[in-house]
C-alpha cells in the first residue's frame, strides 16, 4: 500500500515463477512485466526443444550408421535449414517430421572415410569403442564432493539432516533443486529436472529445496564434448579450461570412427563459470558440440 516501506532481497540466479501470469493478475499487474516473463518461458520452453531435438537427431544418425560421419550441420542444409540449432528446434517442436528426416538422411551425400581421415591426422585412441582414462585426480587430490552446510541450502521438513549433492546431474548454484529424501543417508540434492527425480514413483520422499548462502567452494559438474580427432585436440581443450581457473578432475575418451567423444568433470563455482567454460570449448577448432551431462 502506499506509504509501505518494504525490502527486496535479490539473488545472483533464479527466475519468474509460472504462477506469476495467473489470469487474476494477482502478482503481475502491467501487460510489459506479463510480455516480459512469457517471453522467458518461451526461451526456456526452445531450450528443452533443442535437447530433445538433439537426442532425435542422434538416434536417427546412429541408426543409418551416420553417427560419426555426417556432421550435423550437413544435416541441416540438407534440410534448407541455416544453423544446427534451428534443426534441434524444429525437430524437437515436431515442425520436421521423423519422415522427413529420414528422407534427407537416406539423400545426404557423406564424407568418405578417405576425407575424414585427411581431417583427422591423429588417432587420439587406439582401443576402438573403450573408454581410456585422460586424466583422474580422484586419488592423490582431495576432490571429495562437499556436503552443503546449512546456510547453504534451505530444504523443507528435514531438519537435522544431512544433504549432499546428487552425482547423478551435480546441480550448481543457483538452479532449481529439489531434495530426495534417503532412508540412512539424509537428503540428496537433485536438480528440478533430473531424470531420476522426474521418474522416481516415490514422489512423498522429494522435498523442496533452495540454495541459500554459498561461498566459493567448488562444485562438480560433467559435459560431454564430442569433435574430431586431432593432434593436440585434449591439450587445447585442458588450455581452455586451464585458462578460465576450472580444474578438470576426470576426463574419459571414447573412439567412434574419427571422432572422440569426451567426458570431462569439472570443479566450478557456479552455473555461469558452467557455461562461459562450454562456450570457450566450442570456439575450439574440431570440437563439434559441448553440452552439460543432464543425468
Amino acid at each position: 500500500h502506499a506509504g509501505d516501506i518494504i525490502e527486496i532481497s535479490t539473488r545472483n540466479r533464479g527466475g519468474p515463477n509460472p504462477n506469476w501470469l495467473s489470469k487474476d493478475n494477482r502478482f503481475v499487474k502491467t501487460k510489459d512485466a506479463r510480455k516480459k516473463i512469457a517471453h522467458y518461458f518461451r526461451a526456456q520452453m526452445k531450450e528443452t526443444l533443442i535437447r530433445k531435438g538433439h537426442e532425435i537427431v542422434d538416434r536417427e544418425l546412429s541408426s543409418h550408421g551416420l553417427r560419426s560421419v555426417l556432421p550435423y550441420d550437413q544435416v541441416a542444409a540438407q534440410l534448407g535449414l541455416s544453423t544446427v540449432d534451428e534443426l534441434k528446434h524444429k525437430l524437437g517442436s515436431g515442425e520436421i517430421s521423423l519422415e522427413r528426416l529420414r528422407t534427407a538422411l537416406t539423400d545426404t551425400p557423406s564424407l568418405s572415410k578417405e576425407e575424414m581421415a585427411r581431417e583427422a591426422d591423429q588417432v587420439l585412441l587406439e582401443s576402438k569403442g573403450e573408454s581410456a582414462v585422460l586424466i583422474d585426480k580422484a586419488v592423490t587430490d582431495d576432490h571429495s564432493e562437499p556436503d552443503i552446510a546449512d546456510e547453504g541450502l534451505s530444504i523443507a521438513s528435514t531438519t537435522g539432516l544431512m544433504s549432499k549433492i546428487g552425482h547423478c546431474c551435480y546441480p550448481l548454484p543457483y538452479e532449481n533443486i529439489v531434495g530426495f529424501v534417503t532412508r540412512g543417508h539424509g537428503v540428496t540434492i537433485h536438480r528440478i529436472e533430473c531424470p531420476n527425480v522426474i521418474k522416481n514413483t516415490d514422489q512423498d520422499r522429494i522435498v523442496p529445496a533452495e540454495w541459500g548462502k554459498t561461498t566459493n567452494q567448488g562444485f562438480r559438474s560433467q559435459i560431454v564434448v564430442e569433435a574430431l580427432n586431432r593432434k593436440g585436440l585434449i591439450a587445447d581443450i585442458g588450455q581452455v579450461v586451464a585458462r578460465e581457473n576450472v580444474d578438470i578432475i576426470e576426463a574419459h575418451a571414447v573412439k567412434r570412427a574419427h571422432w572422440a567423444v569426451f567426458e570431462l568433470q569439472l570443479e566450478v563455482t557456479d552455473l555461469d563459470q558452467l557455461d562461459l567454460v562450454m562456450d570457450k570449448i566450442r570456439q575450439t577448432s574440431g570440437v563439434r558440440s559441448a553440452h552439460r551431462k543432464l543425468g
